[in-house]
């Protein structure tokens, strides 16, 4: 745990350090933004990655972490080390590269724009870290995730999307690229498996299995 503190200690830094808030019709927020690693081909990105797999995400739940552990806050735990973070949880189908049979789900810090607002903020409030002048904590850019949706996704050990345009690939049209990311489609990805990845993957795609169930 010693290591994911210091990952998470860090993307905190990077996270405050470009934020800024704004208001609008939907409430307060406030934007994050950090200083993703891109990955300029499939193989960058299979390299860099602990698991990659594809997964249909079955909810969505909001959690408040000690930014310094990845655990739960304690009493001892300061406000400012309390922050607020999406849980998407998962239905893996296929598995490219890691040990993926205790995966259930993928993090990213922050919330969630328009989703169960009131929700997030109860969660806050319940731990003392909603602050009216700045809000509820999302990403400048929105993560399309939808419960019943498909994705490839690319986690690091922590289970973590590599970054939030090339670590979480719709699968809509998998020979594609993707806003965000023009470097590699998710077809390049699964391919850098081996020719019997892909075969595997397309023919369950066309017989429908990945479609969306929102």
């Amino acid at each position: 745990m010693k290591k994911a503190s210091i990952m998470v200690v860090i993307m905190a830094i990077i996270f405050s350090a470009c934020s800024n808030n704004q208001n609008n019709e939907e409430g307060r927020y406030n934007f994050l933004n950090a200083l993703w690693p891109f990955y300029e081909s499939a193989e960058e990105l299979m390299n860099a990655s602990s698991y990659v797999f594809v997964a249909r995400i079955t909810g969505i739940s909001f959690v408040v972490l000690d930014v310094t552990t990845a655990l739960p806050p304690t009493e001892n735990t300061e406000d400012r080390h309390r922050g607020l973070n999406t849980f998407y949880e998962l239905e893996i189908y296929m598995t490219f590269k890691g040990c993926t049979l205790n995966v259930t789900h993928f993090w990213v810090d922050g919330g969630l724009r328009g989703y169960r607002t009131d929700e997030q903020i109860r969660l806050m409030e319940e731990y003392q870290v909603y602050n009216r002048d700045w809000g509820i904590p999302v990403w400048e850019s929105p993560i399309y995730v939808n419960v019943g949706d498909v994705f490839l996704l690319a986690l690091n050990e922590y289970f973590y999307p590599l970054n939030l345009s090339q670590g979480i690939l719709s699968l809509d049209e998998p020979i594609r690229y993707q806003i965000g990311n023009t470097a590699f489609t998710a077809k390049d990805v699964i391919s850098e498996f081996g020719r019997s990845a892909w075969d595997s993957f397309e023919s369950q795609w066309q017989r429908g299995d990945f479609e969306s169930r929102r």
